[in-house]
């Protein structure tokens, strides 16, 4: 990669992180922006759905009240005419009103005569007799000729001693003129007594007022303590000039910007209004809103937490990808660095990738090769001219069955025709237990075929590579887990940052990540140990297998005790040559799997075994656990092979891959057979002393 491509990224590392803010406080005020006018809307749609209400509300109380008053006017009339005509049965008939009429039994009947003085009354005797001239309802029929129903302000009646609407229709006398006044009396609360039931807001009212702008009737009755019956209201209310309509205007009792809705009562001059205050309006709003505005804040506080988490991920991307490259350019140094050639090919036998030593000895030059078939380009002839068949190529054939291969005595073919004697390894990359590609390793061995002194340099120089590949996976492995470190290091400080205020979702997908790299750590702390094997150790001395085995068994001693297994070892202790620490980790290995891998219905009871064979010391390792499927003991043995799922057990898969590379090294072999009663039985052999 170019210096301009490094210093892309790092220009990504402050615009990226900004642009991701940016994008994120534009979300929020659009979402604000949003949400301000849907508020404006709601509310104009909650005060139109009120005036309709309202309306509606004025609606039925001018039809109830209508009602009333004609069922009021029907029974003046009949009583009336049973006064005049029939006034013996004058007070027969008032029953007969106040049990079947309208308004009902409420309704207080009385009778003046034409000089104003009471002759019938349902609320009190007549005598002493009570005189009623000077009250304007019995005055508005002895001053007038208006037969019409008469419904006066609220007033204290004299009999009743409670405020009451009068309601009057003149009698006239036998020989014309002004004869009496037939009086109605009811309650102001009669006529609003359905206002209940209309579903009106907390401070919603209905008053009823005459043109004479005198409030007759109103419910509540009070408003803030002050009583509005009897009231005289302001001349400017638009109900005085018009039939119907709605205003919005002050209240004249509470002060309060209120919604009005009026309708004339026909035939009479009254008129019903029905109002609303606009706070009751906008705390019905508010409720609509209010949970609308704690999700719009929770969500504004999440779009910003996440615009934030993803501008500082995106900048520890940036800084990790710095560092993945510094990784991949020593890595190349490195493989360039190789004496021996390297080529990776993929399944269909194509070049990947050639390191420096494999371009000179095949004579490509730079770039030349990759994407064409290396069997065709460099191993389609025998060394005596046979033809090679690309069925038979042992790159091809580890391609199919994933077995890796080393391979002596053939040639590779150079560009310019020339073949030299070559022997090479091949070795599958296994990605999710699928080979998709082999790794061809190869050196030119002419000098092995020249004299003695060549093939002796030729080894010297085989077992350097050797060595040198070894530390390249020693320093390949410890050079990656410092950028692991840096990822590790900035999860736990977005975590740290975040504290209780991150959304569920991200708090998981940290969790995953630290569980990645801490996953991807322990990978690498194995693959450490794994490629120390063999490495910079002292020639093979006298072991005593039983001190290995009790040294394995004093690291395993917590674990054992947690699991409640048992071990068994045998009384006699042979010697055997080797290396003490190898054979150490090779029991503790084979024992700490033995109560890793323990059956869940029976405690873990491990046995070791030890008998003489010819040169050799075959060693046994029994267990009760769950087992392993005989067409699975052989793939266990890999690295990174596992059987049981991480949240079953943990591990890395490294534990018997080096099981497997200790004994090789100290010249024995290792496998599995079926235990009695169910288990494993590990066994493997050592040399003698």
């Amino acid at each position: 990669m170019t210096d301009g491509y490094i210093a892309r990224i790092a220009t990504s590392t402050r615009v990226v992180p900004a642009g991701v803010v940016a994008v994120g406080l534009a979300a929020v005020a659009l979402v604000w922006l949003s949400f301000a006018g849907e508020t404006t809307r709601e509310r104009e749609r909650i005060r139109q759905d009120a005036l309709v209400r309202l309306d509606n509300a004025a609606r039925t109380m001018e039809s109830h009240i209508g009602r009333t008053l004609a069922g009021v006017n029907g029974t003046a009339l009949f009583l009336r005419h049973v006064w005049v005509h029939d006034r013996d049965r004058f007070a027969e008939a008032v029953d007969s009103v106040q049990r079947d009429g309208i308004p009902g039994p409420s309704v207080a009947v009385t009778v003046m005569d034409a000089e104003g003085w009471a002759r019938f009354s349902t609320l009190a005797p007549v005598e002493p007799p009570v005189n009623f001239a000077d009250r304007p309802h019995v005055r508005f029929h002895m001053e007038g000729d208006d037969d019409i129903l008469y419904v006066s302000v609220p007033v204290m009646g004299r009999f009743a001693k409670r405020t009451m609407i009068q309601m009057t229709r003149r009698i006239e006398a036998p020989h014309g003129g002004y004869g009496g006044t037939v009086v109605l009396a009811i309650s102001p609360a009669e006529l609003v007594r359905d206002v209940p039931h209309i579903g009106l807001g907390p401070n919603g009212a209905v008053a009823v007022a005459g043109l004479d702008r005198v409030v007759r009737a109103r419910a509540p009755e009070e408003q803030g303590g002050q009583t509005v019956v009897g009231r005289t209201l302001p001349a400017d209310r638009p109900f005085f000039t018009q039939e119907v309509g709605t205003f919005e205007a002050v209240g004249s009792v509470d002060g309060q910007t209120r919604l009005f809705a009026y309708r004339r009562i026909p035939h009479y001059p009254l008129v019903v209004v029905a109002s609303e205050t606009v706070a009751d309006l906008h705390a019905a709003t508010d409720r609509v809103i209010r949970p609308r505005l704690v999700h719009l804040s929770i969500m504004s506080a999440a779009i910003l937490v996440f615009a934030l988490t993803v501008a500082a991920l995106t900048a520890i991307l940036a800084r990790l990808h710095r560092q993945l490259h510094d990784v991949r350019r020593r890595s190349d140094l490195i493989l360039e660095a190789v004496g021996e050639g390297i080529c990776g090919v993929d399944v269909a036998g194509k070049v990947v990738f050639a390191n420096q030593a494999a371009r000179r000895m095949l004579g490509w030059g730079d770039g030349e090769g990759v994407g064409l078939d290396l069997h065709e380009l460099s191993h389609h002839h025998h060394g005596d001219g046979r033809e090679y068949p690309e069925a038979e190529c042992p790159i091809r054939l580890t391609a199919t069955d994933g077995t890796a291969r080393s391979i002596g005595g053939e040639v590779y073919w150079r560009r310019d025709g020339g073949s030299f004697p070559v022997e090479y390894t091949c070795t599958p990359i296994v990605e999710h237990g699928e080979v998709i590609g082999v790794v061809n390793v190869f050196r030119d061995v002419t000098d092995q075929q020249h004299s003695a002194e060549a093939v002796r340099a030729a080894m010297e120089d085989l077992s350097r590579s050797n060595a040198e590949l070894a530390e390249f996976a020693y320093v390949a492995s410890h050079d990656l887990r410092e950028p692991l470190r840096m990822i590790s290091s900035y999860l736990a400080l977005i975590a740290k940052r975040l504290g209780g205020n991150a959304d569920p979702d991200l708090a998981e997908f940290l969790g995953f990540a630290v569980d990645g790299a801490k996953r991807m750590d322990a990978l690498i702390i194995d693959l450490l140990d794994y490629s120390r094997i063999g490495r910079g150790d002292a020639p093979h001395q006298p072991v005593a297998l039983e001190m290995a085995l009790a040294e394995a068994l004093r690291d395993l001693d917590v674990a054992i005790a947690d699991a409640g297994a048992t071990v068994a070892v045998p009384a006699d202790d042979p010697v055997v040559a080797g290396n003490p620490n190898e054979l150490r980790r090779l029991f503790q290995n084979l024992i700490g799997n033995a109560v890793k891998y323990r059956h869940p219905d029976r405690p873990p009871r491990i046995r070791v075994e030890w008998r003489r064979q010819a040169r050799a010391w075959l060693v046994v390792v029994t267990d009760n656990g769950i087992g392993i499927p005989a067409d699975q003991r052989e793939r266990v043995f890999g690295i990174f092979q596992r059987l049981a799922g991480r949240t079953t057990c943990e591990g890395t898969g490294i534990g018997l891959a080096v099981c497997r590379k200790v004994v090789e090294r100290h010249g024995g072999r290792i496998w599995i057979e079926d235990a009695e009663g169910g288990g494993c039985r590990f066994c493997f052999t050592l040399p003698a002393e």
